[in-house]
């Protein structure tokens, strides 16, 4: 009898990112770190000239996680459009129609001055962005991966699509003179929110699965970097007091707990950051996939509300939908019995 190929050996589609994902998701992050968080925090402590030159090579930074992130988005979307691929006829025109309109706007606002980018085109990019996360998402499902990556799937296509749906009732409510919108557009927003921070610990379940004595000490260094980075955030909130709250919504717009409690999302924080290096740790190619999805999301933040980031909340869907069928694949393939040689 001849046993099965190890799980780390196996080579099934959408098992590797693609091409760039790695540097989108590293130069993201150090945009969120630098630009968004420490730049926005430490600001009043700084000379006019200061800023300008920081702010000169934040762009440089910014625009580097557009170009990578934009070709990484290309070489995903692709190869979910291909004929008798990984979706049904119907959802490949679906995909291929939003991606007609979201990456143009994402291209003309890399390349245009930021002023050029109107909320118009912001509005127009959001609806194509969330429409394409919940594509993924059930092309994705549609493969039965394990129930954890199920979870994180649903999480992603459900915070994207109730992020959507409270903006447009907020912007149009008051339009249309309905009383309720504000409330329901509330609402709407933090079940959006809640749904964004389940994902870290739905894809730490399919971690957890995968553990062995090898990636012991990998595990240890990527949960004593993510407890370094969550009490970082929560000092932060105690050190900068009420402009934590403006600082850490408009890095990374959540807001369910800034009021009563700013220093819990030090949890969902130093989580993903620890779920990203262990995933990253995995001898499994599509689990750090995953992991590179996790960054990609905690970079891009809940509801962005720039083009630019937008993307990456669009590139980590696809990666982590790319991830989530080579999943299902790895696990079809290891219920075959062994053959027989």
């Amino acid at each position: 009898m001849r046993g099965k190929a190890p799980l780390a050996a196996l080579q099934v589609p959408l098992m590797s990112a693609p091409p760039l994902t790695g540097l989108a998701a590293a130069a993201a992050l150090v945009d969120l770190a630098a630009n968004r968080l420490w730049l926005r925090g430490a600001a009043g402590n700084m000379s006019h000239a200061t800023l300008v030159e920081i702010s000169r090579w934040g762009g440089l930074v910014r625009n580097c996680a557009a170009i990578f992130g934009f070709v990484a988005l290309c070489f995903a979307l692709v190869q979910f459009l291909r004929p008798r691929g990984y979706a049904p006829v119907l959802r490949r025109i679906g995909i291929a129609a939003m991606a007609g309109v979201f990456l143009p706007t994402v291209a003309l606002a890399t390349l245009l001055p930021m002023e050029r980018t109107s909320p118009p085109t912001v509005l127009c990019a959001t609806g194509a962005a969330s429409t394409l996360v919940v594509l993924l998402g059930l092309t994705a499902l549609r493969w039965r991966p394990p129930s954890s990556l199920r979870v994180a799937m649903g999480a992603v296509s459900a915070s994207a699509l109730l992020a959507f749906c409270a903006l447009a009732v907020a912007l149009f409510g008051p339009m249309l003179r309905w009383s309720h919108s504000y409330v329901v557009a509330s609402s709407l927003r933090r079940a959006g929110e809640f749904a964004y921070l389940v994902l870290p610990i739905a894809i730490a379940a399919t971690m957890v699965k995968e553990r062995s004595p090898r990636t012991t000490l990998k595990t240890l260094v990527a949960v004593v970097a993510g407890a370094t980075v969550g009490v970082s955030v929560y000092f932060a909130s105690l050190e900068l007091g009420r402009d934590f709250s403006s600082v850490f919504y408009g890095a990374l717009r959540l807001e369910l707990f800034l009021d009563a409690a700013p220093g819990l999302y030090a949890i969902p924080v130093g989580l993903m950051v620890a779920v990203a290096g262990v995933g990253f740790g995995s001898p499994v190619a599509a689990t750090r996939q995953a992991a590179a999805a996790v960054v990609l999301f905690l970079a891009a933040g809940y509801a962005p509300s720039s083009v630019g980031v937008l993307m990456m909340m669009v590139l980590g869907a696809s990666v982590l939908a790319r991830a989530a069928i080579a999943h299902a694949v790895i696990r079809s393939v290891e219920n075959l019995p062994p053959r027989s040689g």
